[in-house]
């Protein structure tokens, strides 16, 4: 079963500290206009989720969830790291053509941490007659990483394992209003009215307990 234990987000908008523990899976918020729940609470969906763009767009320094027995944790500053070469990988405004193809190919086929072979001479030559690529161009390739934040490059894929794992088969749904659903429950929860209609559905905790959908 999927177990939220504790929120903790340092700078929030550049000015908060939250901690936020969760008591038998839930939470409830409760504050003024203005005060950051909404925020909270997209900034929890959007990790869950693995949205890291829309994530990258609120001010904070640290996030950290304790889920089951995991303490996951994402900086600002690597999270914008892995952004922005995210950006750079698939993009040819930053660098020469050819190092563009390259490194496109080498992301897409083997992953942002295979970057991180480009500093054994073995490797380089391998990788050299695996795409069929001069080593004095693997070389231009990183001395072009060099200048990246490796730090967050080689966190967010590894920390967004962990979240697809710690959430086995649970779904994220997510409702921001009662009137502004993102999306059709039918379409999430495929048997949600049938299950709804059934009238011993209440009263069977277990069914609940046992539930692949965490709202």
């Amino acid at each position: 079963m999927l177990i939220l234990r504790k929120l903790s987000i340092t700078r929030l908008n550049n000015e908060f500290d939250v901690v936020i523990p969760f008591e038998n899976n839930r939470l409830v918020l409760i504050g003024d206009n203005g005060q950051g729940k909404s925020t909270i609470v997209n900034l929890l969906h959007f990790f869950l989720t693995r949205q890291w763009k829309r994530m990258a767009r609120y001010a904070f320094e640290n996030f950290q969830l304790q889920l089951n027995d995991q303490n996951l944790e994402l900086t600002k500053a690597d999270l914008l790291g892995f952004l922005e070469f995210e950006d750079d990988a698939f993009s040819r405004r930053s660098y020469p053509t050819r190092t563009s193809v390259v490194l496109r190919r080498l992301v897409l086929e083997q992953g942002p941490l295979s970057l991180e072979e480009l500093n054994d001479p073995i490797k380089l030559r391998e990788l050299s007659r695996r795409f069929g690529i001069t080593t004095s161009m693997l070389s231009e390739l990183r001395d072009f990483v060099a200048h990246r934040n490796m730090e967050g490059i080689r966190k967010i894929p590894l920390l967004a394992d962990s979240i697809i794992r710690e959430l086995g088969p649970t779904t994220v749904l997510f409702l921001p209003t009662y009137r502004r659903i993102e999306q059709d429950l039918e379409y999430v929860v495929p048997s949600l009215s049938r299950r709804l209609q059934d009238p011993n559905f209440l009263e069977q905790p277990e069914q609940l307990e046992t539930s692949s959908v965490f709202v």
